[in-house]
């Protein structure tokens, strides 16, 4: 607990200040995939908008009036359906959209506003629960996942669900997203594997997510694709929240990450497609942001995917 504390505490004092030691991938993304992640960063980053996730049903997503910026969510018309606010001891929040532009359900997690305490404690524990997600897929390590993450998720379980149901019902032809940035793309990703295994095909989008696990979920989230969606993980450059909790950490625990990670190579706001990386080596890799020390990661660049992600917070 107290290294990763010092870790993060390390990360806000100081941005990047050196380049990481490998060469640059070749592999790019198309131009439909980088309007895709900019759609859905938007959609994460609405998550922190309290008047997206406080709204009735049926409200029209807006980012702008809570100091966030949204316009290709509100250029699509996009609505509130459900939303829950600060539920449990995690106090999880989000929303469930609906996109009539495209078709689509959107379930957005919000990550950590500010410096909430009690979503800091979430965010720094460091424990890992065995569960039941990766089935007979559990050869390493009985299918570990952190334990605030997967606590978080258990605690608004029913009623993502339940507003699911609401709105597959309503729009029966619509393809669903999970999206959500820091926390709440940890949680987005523990929900779309658990929601999966019950028969959905969820598409995964999540910016500047931290590790949840170890081998057992990580090839079990990727294994998941592409029958039951698809798995888009965006990092961005220097950013040290997805190095969390370290690789190789305490007691001989790993952690790593599912694939492929879609990595944004330069530092700024300002991206083409020629500056996202795709790299498909599983668990883990140095090839993208992993490659970055800790002592030239910055929290900075956790806030900048495709515009300031968590305005709204």
């Amino acid at each position: 607990m107290q290294s990763f504390t010092l870790t993060v505490l390390a990360a806000c004092l100081g941005t990047a200040t050196a380049n990481p030691l490998w060469g640059r991938a070749t592999a790019a993304i198309t131009s439909a995939q980088l309007t895709e992640f900019e759609l859905f960063s938007q959609y994460a980053g609405a998550a922190y908008c309290t008047n997206v996730v406080q709204d009735p049903a049926t409200t029209l997503i807006e980012c702008e009036a809570n100091g966030g910026a949204c316009a290709k969510v509100e250029a699509n018309a996009a609505f509130v359906l459900d939303s829950f606010y600060q539920v449990g001891s995690q106090l999880t929040t989000g929303y469930i959209g609906i996109d009539p532009t495209n078709n689509l359900i959107v379930v957005a997690f919000q990550g950590t506003p500010g410096f909430d305490s009690a979503q800091l404690v979430d965010d720094l524990e460091i424990y890992r629960d065995d569960t039941t997600i990766c089935g007979s897929a559990d050869t390493n390590d009985s299918c570990e996942i952190h334990s605030g993450f997967l606590s978080a998720w258990n605690e608004v379980q029913s009623l993502v669900e339940t507003g699911m149901a609401s709105a597959i019902a309503a729009y029966p032809s619509y393809g669903l997203v999970f999206t959500g940035h820091s926390m709440g793309a940890a949680i987005a990703a523990i929900g779309a594997a658990v929601e999966r295994n019950a028969g959905h095909i969820i598409d995964l989008y999540t910016f500047g997510q931290p590790r949840i696990g170890s081998a057992d979920i990580s090839n079990y989230i990727t294994n998941q694709a592409p029958a039951l969606g698809g798995n888009y993980r965006m990092t961005d450059y220097n950013d040290i929240i997805p190095q969390l909790p370290t690789h190789v950490y305490l007691f001989g625990k790993d952690w790593d990450h599912y694939t492929p990670e879609y990595y944004i190579d330069i530092n700024g706001t300002d991206i083409t497609t020629a500056d996202i990386q795709v790299i498909t080596t599983p668990l883990f890799s140095t090839a993208g942001n992993s490659g970055w020390s800790l002592i030239d990661s910055s929290i900075t660049a956790h806030r900048e995917y495709f515009g300031y992600i968590s305005a709204c917070s």
